[in-house]
């Protein structure tokens, strides 16, 4: 198992982290998982094969710590535990740490998947639980929670945490092809001593068309026949809701009708894009939450929203962030408002793609452009370029000399992270003074694949005795002569002539002649570049944000580049809000 550390200058270090568990450093890792509570602790489980002949899977559990222990030549504690074999572990899925009012279990219930294991009622995949003793003395594996027997595969699992104690839903397909879903919650029983676990049963109702079935020590949750994924946020009491997504767009079970058996989902999203949705993860800090899916045909996207909007069942326009293929796995991460950070929420996504490269896409809420840089490459080998723009600032005095380890007071339009002389900062719309070099420099480095950047503000300079200098406001706007350029192109398209005629920089045709778009496609994007250049010039010059329109075109727009510029051909809808009424630039399909 390796792991990638990026420092306060933004450096980035890997290394394999099987020694800090006291694993063999050879071995195979099949399936881990980590959990991080709100104070940073985080809880680790991992099942591992020694080498490749012996598939049997090895457990181990931390105990709780920090993550400055994630370094080379720290080691993780363990748990003690049973030492027995288990099968083949597909995948680790930890719940949440309950809050002591849902149970007094010190650990996170831990869920092994498998395939084909030796469960007899079962006709797919099973789950091993494995439950952490009071004062986190070790651990057992029990086999209580067994699939159904009408099984014929797991689709999804979700954790869950409710007055029920600790649990999962079980997303799963049926021999006859309908998608159902089950769960089971657990918790000590604190007056016993001898370690007695409550486990929640219900019956099942079944939807319509199928047969009635009862399960003990289960929770049958009454789905739509053709769910495809699930997953679950908590809401303001730390208990679970659960959500679906199925073919009609996503669904939403509230914590106490989640538990309900007679509770029917209620469709709570139906927008084109998130229809046929898979692949549910939400991630949450606090009130704020994610939503994030695949879609029917594979494009990865996601919902902002807060606790009370999904209470609420009043969810924003889901946004598409990457195309098909772009993504074959993904980890998201939503951090809450926080003074170091601008005092914005910030959205975190790391994309692995079929090559085995990890990219980082950071958000900032308050403008919501998506910036992309890479964050690890599969090839040891070369040096792995990065698309970025560099600004170089330098602090001058009255006479026109260099101001020396001098101080500069910048702020941005919106939050946005970069590299300043060499060290990771984040700029944001309050400001902060960055010292500069021996030479009064400031060297700015901010990666980014797109031409769209945050104008920067310097408003007070401090020389190397801290007295502040008096200066006039100044603009830095980095996208003023790229802009520029790009309005001039497009007003030199006159007719639709021009656009077939229309080169790249390299030279190349802009359409291949064999296939060219119909004469009204041309004419319609014609009128769109027109409508688009007028549409920024009335933007404000400072580089600041738009007026925002209730329906929220504008923002929906701006978090969506990063799909549209890849998607331009199939562009339905763009809108540009200038303060004024919105301009709605469309181009067919």
């Amino acid at each position: 198992m390796r792991k990638v550390r990026q420092d306060n200058e933004g450096v980035q270090y890997e290394f394999n982290l099987n020694a800090c568990c006291d694993i063999p450093e050879t071995a195979i890792i099949q399936a881990f998982d980590f959990h991080q509570d709100a104070d940073r602790t985080l809880y680790l489980a991992l099942a591992y094969q020694h080498d490749d002949q012996d598939t049997s899977a090895h457990l181990m559990l931390s105990q709780p710590f920090q993550p400055s222990l994630l370094q080379e030549g720290e080691i993780i504690p363990k748990l003690k535990g049973e030492e027995k074999k288990l099968g083949p572990v597909k995948r680790i899925s930890m719940t949440p740490m309950p809050t002591v009012i849902q149970s007094s279990a010190e650990y996170p219930l831990v869920l092994l998947t498998h395939e084909n294991f030796d469960q007899l009622t079962s006709w797919g995949d099973d789950i091993t639980e494995v439950i952490v003793e009071p004062n986190l003395t070790g651990w057992f594996t029990s086999n209580a929670l067994s699939t159904p027997v009408n099984v014929a595969r797991v689709l999804d699992i979700a954790t869950a945490t409710n007055f029920h104690g600790q649990g999962i839903f079980v997303l799963y397909e049926t021999s006859s092809g309908e998608s159902r879903v089950y769960g089971q919650f657990l918790k000590p029983d604190d007056q016993s001593s001898d370690g007695t676990i409550f486990r929640f049963q219900t019956e099942v109702q079944c939807p319509s068309g199928t047969s009635r079935l009862l399960c003990s020590f289960k929770l049958i949750v009454n789905v739509l026949l053709d769910t495809q994924g699930l997953s679950t946020a908590r809401d303001s009491r730390k208990n679970s809701a659960l959500l679906l997504g199925s073919s009609s767009g996503l669904h939403y079970l509230d914590a106490n009708r989640a538990v309900d058996k007679n509770a029917t989902p209620e469709l709570i999203s139906r927008e084109d894009e998130i229809q046929g949705c898979k692949s549910l993860k939400i991630v949450q800090d606090d009130n704020l939450l994610s939503i994030w899916f695949t879609s029917g045909i594979d494009q990865l996207g996601y919902i902002r929203a807060t606790v009370t909007e999904l209470a609420d069942k009043a969810l924003q326009r889901p946004v598409l962030l990457m195309t098909a293929g772009e993504s074959t796995s993904f980890a998201p991460l939503i951090i809450k408002p926080c003074s170091r950070r601008g005092d914005v929420a910030w959205q975190t996504l790391v994309s692995n793609d079929y090559y085995g490269n990890l990219t980082l896409l950071e958000q900032a809420t308050d403008q919501g452009l998506w910036r992309a840089k890479p964050y690890y490459s599969n090839d040891e080998t070369e040096i792995y370029p990065v698309e970025s723009f560099s600004m170089t600032i330098t602090a001058f005095d009255k006479d026109h000399s260099p101001l020396r380890d001098s101080s500069v007071h910048i702020s941005a339009a919106s939050a946005v992270t970069g590299l300043l002389n060499g060290r990771a900062v984040t700029l944001t719309g309050s400001g902060f003074w960055y010292k500069a070099d021996s030479e009064g420099m400031l060297n700015l480095i901010i990666p980014t694949k797109g031409i769209a950047s945050q104008s920067l503000t310097i408003d007070s300079i401090q020389n190397a005795d801290g007295d502040t200098l008096v200066t006039e406001r100044t603009l830095l706007d980095p996208n003023r002569k790229v802009m520029n350029r790009l309005e001039e192109k497009l007003k030199s398209f006159r007719s639709i002539e021009d656009l077939k005629d229309a080169r790249t920089e390299d030279g190349e045709l802009l359409f291949n002649p064999n296939d060219m778009p119909s004469d009204e496609d041309l004419q319609n994007g014609l009128q769109s570049f027109h409508l688009l250049c007028e549409a920024y010039n009335q933007l404000p010059a400072d580089g600041s944000s738009p007026e925002i329109r209730p329906e929220g075109w504008f923002d929906w727009a701006a978090e969506a580049w990063n799909w549209v510029k890849d998607r331009f051909r199939d562009a339905r809808d763009w809108f540009v809000d200038t303060a004024g009424e919105p301009s709605h630039i469309s181009k067919p399909r």
